[in-house]
């Protein structure tokens, strides 16, 4: 025995999550911009999302937290344009 053992989740896979269709005007207007390639604000979110997942295969980490010291200033906006 390991100590670990299987606790079914109550929280459901991603597969049986529904999907959405969002327009790239919507997105945009509410800055949510690092999935256009030819956006120069896109860029330094392609660059960080790169580097954390060069950083996660290296340690084998699966789950990265967007934390700041107060609110306001930008968690969300990081991490909508990091997923």
């Amino acid at each position: 025995m390991t100590g670990y053992e299987m606790v079914p989740s109550a929280f459901p896979t991603i597969d049986a999550l529904p999907s959405a269709a969002v327009s790239i005007d919507h997105l945009s207007d509410n800055r949510i911009f690092g999935f256009l390639n030819a956006d120069m604000r896109a860029r330094p979110f392609k660059l960080l999302r790169a580097q954390l997942r060069k950083l996660m295969q290296a340690s084998g980490a699966k789950l990265v937290g967007i934390t700041s010291p107060s609110p306001g200033v930008g968690k969300s906006f990081v991490a909508s344009n990091l997923a």
